[in-house]
């Protein structure tokens, strides 16, 4: 929303320049300036010098990338720093006109014109710059995502800075003399006021970082253990009404899940978006239906995953036997989200079991128009057209689900069933064939090949597939008597 972008434009726009310096959240945490400087590297085109300089500076300290102009030119005949922007800020006040932007050899190829001269001291210790890399690794981590907002974006601006703002403390605390924006914090004689202030704010801010660490930690455990319960939910979804059961490692799963959830609504200073979605799914899962409804109202008022909610609710509907509920509760599921197919699917299955067959077709022929054509929609919309008589209707719908999904048992036996309702016996022999090659140990698939065969005036190919049941299922009473039925001259 509109807060979090606020917060992020004036973290990554202002506190990162402010403490960082100009381009401080582009030079220190932006991934796309990282990935920008690894190509520059290859750029022919950059900042190049003549004979005519004369190492007057006047470059240097125009420069607002903070690039060290006059001394890059100086031993390479060119800027190489990543951080130059190519404003041409330099080559307009160069009083000798020695400056400008051409091509020429790219920093990767470049030589130094002369040997590297001993710096000065650098502005980091690699103890610090070590410091620095684990304070922003670890800020990193604790913000991001927190209370379920925070964006990466506003998460690297957020390490950038308490990186430096801990480093900047940690040399207070040793006796260094710092100042910033022109209050001394500390001097030879001791703290300052505003030094004092300092370490009041910096405490503040290390007991808030510790705060949402556990806070983070316990989102940790928790979205680990609802993470490992996507199977039962996806089962849910695709069978409502039906709690799949759960292991006892699943249920003490969902219950650890649910604790740690509840400990960060308690302990968060904001709420924390998405915990009632998950909430409600645990609940579910451990069948105490009001409790999921509870949460799952919750989640719907602050828009989390709203659609799998309705879903919930109608799976609860479901069962107690409530099918108004469970269908009101899928039209929303499909108000909220209309390219679901699954609310589709459960909505048509829940009608076509109550006998509604043209109100079941007419939520699945929705769902492909809304939708696109899915193996499981294009199925059940030619089994709601066979079921109320439109057989040859179906056979289109049939043939397209297997398309998409040729392996698809339950489609390729209905499409043949209908074959010989038609009297269509060939073709209803070749789909069970199909069928049971593509389940060479399902008996009774065999067995209907060898019911259509025999139709079709296929006498051998149908007792070997009554051959084929008995191998698999020697007492297979009515395989035995159609046998013998066959055999007969």
């Amino acid at each position: 929303g509109w807060i979090v972008g606020a917060l992020t434009f004036l973290i990554c726009g202002f506190a990162c320049v402010y403490f960082l310096g100009a381009k401080g959240f582009c030079t220190y945490a932006c991934p796309y300036g990282a990935a920008f400087a690894a190509v520059d590297r290859l750029a022919p085109w950059r900042i190049r010098v003549t004979d005519a300089c004369q190492q007057c500076g006047h470059c240097t300290a125009v420069c607002s990338s903070n690039v060290r102009v006059h001394e890059e030119v100086r031993d390479w005949g060119m800027v190489v720093s990543p951080g130059c922007m190519k404003c041409n800020d330099c080559v307009s006040v160069c009083p000798t006109g020695a400056l400008y932007y051409g091509v020429g050899t790219i920093p990767l190829l470049a030589r130094r014109r002369q040997p590297a001269t001993r710096s000065a001291r650098p502005a980091w210790r690699w103890g610090e710059e070590l410091a620095l890399l684990l304070l922003f690794g670890l800020t990193f981590l604790i913000v991001r995502g927190l209370y379920g907002v925070v964006p990466f974006l506003m998460s690297l601006g957020v390490a950038g800075v308490v990186a430096f703002l801990g480093l900047q403390t940690w040399r207070l605390l040793r006796g260094e003399q710092i100042d910033r924006a022109g209050f001394r914090l500390r001097g030879a004689d001791g703290w300052r006021p505003a030094g004092r202030l300092w370490l009041a704010g910096m405490a503040v801010l290390i007991a808030l970082l510790l705060h949402s660490a556990v806070l983070r930690w316990q989102m940790a455990t928790a979205d680990a253990a609802v993470q490992s319960l996507l199977p039962a939910r996806l089962a849910l979804l695709a069978n409502p009404g039906q709690t799949p059961s759960l292991s006892d490692a699943e249920q003490a799963a969902a219950e650890s899940a649910i604790e740690a959830l509840q400990r960060v609504d308690r302990w968060g200073l904001f709420p924390t978006l998405g915990n009632a979605a998950k909430q409600a799914w645990m609940q579910v899962l451990i069948d105490r239906p009001d409790a999921a409804l509870a949460q799952a109202d919750a989640a719907v008022a602050n828009d989390e995953l709203s659609e799998q909610m309705w879903q919930l609710r109608a799976h609860i509907a479901l069962q107690r036997h409530e099918l108004e509920a469970a269908l009101a509760a899928w039209q929303q599921a499909i108000d909220a989200r209309p390219d679901l197919p699954e609310a589709y699917l459960a909505m048509g299955i829940g009608l076509a079991g109550q006998g509604q067959l043209i109100q079941a077709q007419a939520v699945f022929d929705r769902g492909l128009a809304a939708v696109g054509e899915t193996p499981e929609l294009l199925y059940n919309a030619g089994l709601a057209r066979a079921l109320s008589g439109q057989l040859g209707a179906s056979l289109n719908f049939f043939e397209r689900a297997l398309v998409l999904r040729p392996v698809y048992q339950e489609a390729r036996e209905n499409l043949a069933g209908v074959h010989a309702e038609l009297g269509q016996f060939d073709a209803a022999a070749a789909q069970f064939r199909i069928a049971a090659e593509q389940t060479p140990d399902d008996a009774d698939t065999w067995f209907l090949l060898a019911r259509a065969s025999a139709a079709a005036g296929q006498r051998a190919q149908a007792l070997e597939a009554l051959d084929r049941v008995l191998q698999l299922q020697p007492d297979h009473s009515a395989a035995l008597q159609f046998r013998t039925e066959l055999a007969l001259p």
